[in-house]
């Protein structure tokens, strides 16, 4: 049991660190992100939303039809997505950093239980079987994202490789460190 926690521990600082090191230090997702126009208009715009939240345009008619949708959004102008907070937020806190180390525990954690009940005790079976779970991730979660709302391969394909190399980094710690 001990093993296992020092696994889920160590593959969490590892994912953790590949993180910060893909975003803080290569700046691989910087490329994605376009500014919106720094002015007075478009602080005045984003202040006089309702409250923070997920926005996009065309929005959704109160009635449902989504032909209504499909037609303003062929004529444009189109936002699929805005995450806006109106009254401010900060950024990069240390309760941030936190919860998302967790986050990582608790998917680690989840992974290295599926591997501890898997019969097969060779090195790359088990590095591929938690590597596969960074590509499950990228395919369930990242290409839907992308496909619905227009996300450029700017944007996601950072992603994309942060689940792989990520999630490879957690199989080669678990599969040294799991005896099934």
């Amino acid at each position: 049991m001990k093993n296992v926690l020092l696994t889920i521990l160590m593959g969490a600082v590892a994912l953790f660190l590949w993180n910060a090191i893909s975003w803080m230090g290569l700046q691989l997702h910087n490329q994605a992100f376009q500014n919106l126009p720094d002015t007075s208009p478009t602080a005045d715009f984003i202040q006089q939303l309702p409250g923070a939240g997920v926005y996009h345009f065309p929005g959704i008619p109160e009635d449902g039809d989504l032909s209504k949708v499909a037609e303003k959004a062929a004529n444009g102008p189109v936002v699929s997505l805005m995450i806006a907070h109106p009254s401010g937020r900060v950024a990069f806190s240390g309760g941030r950093f936190f919860l998302s180390f967790i986050y990582n525990l608790l998917s680690v954690a989840i992974v290295v239980f599926l591997l501890s009940q898997t019969a097969k005790d060779q090195f790359w079976s088990k590095w591929s079987f938690v590597a596969i779970f960074g590509a499950f991730a990228a395919i369930c979660v990242e290409l839907p994202i992308a496909n619905w709302y227009g996300i450029p391969a700017a944007y996601f394909l950072p992603n994309l490789a942060d689940h792989l190399i990520g999630w490879s980094l957690v199989g080669l710690i678990a599969a040294k460190m799991i005896k099934l």
